[in-house]
């Protein structure tokens, strides 16, 4: 049982929104990554990727963005090497690594 509650970087709301707008599905998983993000790619394939919504007005939010996560995402992303996961700040840096993933 968690002793803690997950803490949700107040940027997360706007980030998803945002890719919901342009049509994308996102999921909060919270762990390992904050989302899971799939939609159709530009020859109507679906796929799938991980955002870690990170707040880099804090220490904690900038050092994540830096050091590419904390260690159990070093982990994952370690066991998973094929899975695309992205750490973004705000909502325009969402779109844009969406965009670019699903060319």
């Amino acid at each position: 049982m968690r002793r803690f509650a997950l803490r949700t970087d107040e940027n997360q709301r706007s980030v998803v929104a945002a890719l919901r707008d342009i049509g994308v599905t996102v999921n909060i998983v919270n762990l390992p990554f904050d989302l899971a993000v799939s939609g159709l790619d530009s020859s109507g394939k679906r796929q799938l990727c991980y955002m870690e919504v990170k707040n880099t007005k804090t220490g904690y939010g900038r050092k994540g963005m830096k050091d590419g996560g904390n260690a159990n995402q070093k982990s994952w992303i370690e066991k998973n090497p094929n899975a695309p996961v992205f750490f973004v700040d705000t909502p325009e840096v969402a779109i844009a690594v969406w965009k670019e993933f699903a060319k």
